[in-house]
């Protein structure tokens, strides 16, 4: 769990019990905005892996066969320091379904990103919020990671939205309003998983 939360110096950080780690923030000079002043964070992600390189499959929900906790976490295919599954079962996700739920809801552009007080861990509960307003999307596999990174020599955090389809699991930057959900990349470290 996430036992402190602190501010210093306009930066913020979250210690995950053993790791402070400093909340990696969507600097102006390295995102691009657009026309109403949101930063689009899918042209400040691409910066640190590439993203061309890997086919990008949106997998779609051919069963109703439900996935468990086992399945999930097979899935993942890597340990996951905290997590807390609200369900035993869960029928896995429709990609498409979610990502239209997020377009019609304008998860990406509900509010300008503002730290501290609408930042990335705001806009993952927003985006796992519009997943529940329905039965159909409420069901399937879905979560709320705070994930950790190098970049150089530091380590940061981000937030982001996660889902299961039967055979894969993908994140999803709820702040990058093209949706398009991508897998684990090698260097990521799941430190809380919720769902």
């Amino acid at each position: 769990m996430i036992l402190q939360n602190t501010y210093e110096a306009k930066k913020r950080f979250v210690n995950f019990g053993d790791e402070t780690f400093e909340v990696d923030q969507f600097p102006a000079d390295k995102t691009t905005l657009d026309k109403y002043g949101y930063a689009i964070p899918s042209s400040w992600w691409s910066q640190w892996w590439n993203t061309t390189s890997k086919k990008k499959v949106i997998q779609e929900n051919k069963s109703n066969q439900k996935l468990t906790i086992d399945d999930i976490q097979w899935l993942i295919g890597r340990p996951v320091l905290h997590q807390y599954f609200g369900d035993a079962k869960a029928y896995p996700a429709d990609a498409k379904v979610l990502i239209y739920a997020w377009r019609k809801a304008g998860v990406a552009v509900v509010q300008p990103y503002t730290f501290p007080d609408f930042d990335c861990e705001d806009f993952a509960f927003y985006g796992m919020g519009v997943w529940h307003k329905t039965i159909e999307t409420a069901r399937v596999a879905t979560f709320i990671i705070w994930v950790t990174y190098p970049r150089g020599r530091e380590q940061y955090a981000h937030a982001l939205n996660a889902f299961c389809t039967q055979k894969f699991f993908f994140l999803v930057d709820p702040q990058d309003r093209s949706y398009t959900p991508f897998k684990l990349p090698k260097h990521y470290k799941i430190q809380v998983l919720i769902g």
